[in-house]
């Protein structure tokens, strides 16, 4: 407990300034003016990697934003280290691939690497489209089933925060975290149905000092659980249910 009140200390400052959308000085990055296509049916995979790349390699403050509008989304993985802070602002909804080259043996749909003072806010919403998938989930019956994309995946990722957020119907688990230091995870709301296969809330590998705070968890497997190697866990006020616990 000692270490995780350092850790809010430490942090407050940065936190604070996560509050408001832009801040002044930020440099905005709008995925629309590099070719975003908000119809639900366009790729936009291509699109946002470039965005990122750009704002990555920017110093001082970069905003990735993301307006109101249905975007689909390939697999992608975003990739550190960045020269300044990076916040991705979704505003609009992200929406998963179906087909079967995206999502069979297919471990990630988005994922965050090696990046320091993440910012992932923004009030919108990844729809991960879990029912498109869910029958082909049949590791409760073999050990050697194929991978389902979990929707959010943080690897190596340090003194990050990751707040007002919704993510509905994922694959497979909603959030990820391994080896991951300093995540504050507050105010989201995660959702699939009761009977949906291991769509875990949020599961924790191989990570330290981690908050989880103010969210509503309601998932078809474990809202919140922790692997081997996991230390300073704080979860607190959190809404569980459906699942099966923490």
């Amino acid at each position: 407990m000692a270490s995780i009140s350092v850790f809010q200390c430490v942090y407050i400052v940065f936190l604070l300034a996560c509050i408001s959308d832009f801040g002044y000085g930020d440099t905005v990055f709008d995925v629309m003016k590099d070719g975003a296509v908000a119809d639900g049916k366009t790729d936009n995979s291509k699109v946002f990697e470039n965005v990122f790349q750009k704002a990555c390699q920017s110093e001082g403050t970069n905003v990735v934003l993301i307006p109101q509008g249905t975007y689909l989304l390939y697999p992608i993985i975003l990739k550190g280290p960045c020269k300044g802070q990076v916040e991705f602002q979704i505003k609009g909804t992200l929406k998963a691939s179906t087909d079967n080259a995206h999502t069979i043996n297919v471990d990630h749909w988005i994922t965050f690497q090696y990046i320091d003072q993440l910012v992932l806010s923004g009030g919108g919403t990844l729809d991960g489209q879990g029912a498109s998938a869910w029958d082909d989930n049949t590791c409760s019956k073999d050990p050697n089933c194929k991978s389902l994309p979990i929707s959010l995946r943080f690897d190596f990722v340090t003194n990050s925060r990751i707040s007002h957020l919704t993510s509905i119907n994922s694959k497979n688990a909603h959030v990820n975290l391994f080896a991951c230091k300093g995540i504050m995870i507050d105010n989201i709301h995660l959702q699939a149905p009761a009977d949906s296969p291991n769509t875990d809330g949020i599961h924790i590998g191989t990570s330290s000092t981690i908050e989880i705070s103010n969210s509503i968890i309601a998932t078809g497997d474990d809202c919140v659980s922790m692997s081997p190697g996991s230390q300073n866990i704080l979860v607190r006020n959190v809404k569980c249910g459906p699942g099966h616990g923490i």
